[in-house]
């Protein structure tokens, strides 16, 4: 499979404030996109809800295994947060997860930011 992406899942769970991802394997992947991008979630920010006030969304990442491989570019609009698990993690606990797969900086931006399990946290 190949994703080619620019958009970040802004909400996990369906506006749940506790959302929990598990028993999750992606093989035979590559990623590449701007933004937000990982093996098994995108990224998992505060969020702000319709009232005006932040919402945080606490999320568990567990027993996922990914062997996709990412690539990590930027735009001159955009940095990107990649990661094997997930790129940008906000009040997210990522426990017994394990990634296989290649994370590559395509850019010398100093924004990015990458890493073998989570991106940007």
């Amino acid at each position: 499979m190949q994703v080619f992406s620019d958009v970040c899942m802004r909400k996990v769970g369906g506006g749940s404030s506790r959302t929990s991802i598990s028993n999750i394997t992606l093989t035979n992947s590559v990623i590449f996109g701007s933004g937000k991008i990982g093996g098994i979630v995108g990224g998992v920010p505060q969020v702000s809800a319709e009232s005006g006030f932040w919402t945080t969304i606490y999320t568990t990442i567990s027993n996922c295994i990914s062997y996709a491989d990412i690539y990590c570019p930027s735009t001159a609009s955009s940095s990107c947060q990649g990661g094997g698990i997930i790129g940008f993690a906000y009040a997210t606990a990522i426990e017994n997860c394990e990634n296989y797969g290649q994370i590559t900086n395509l850019s010398n931006s100093e924004t990015n930011r990458v890493g073998g399990i989570v991106g940007y946290l």
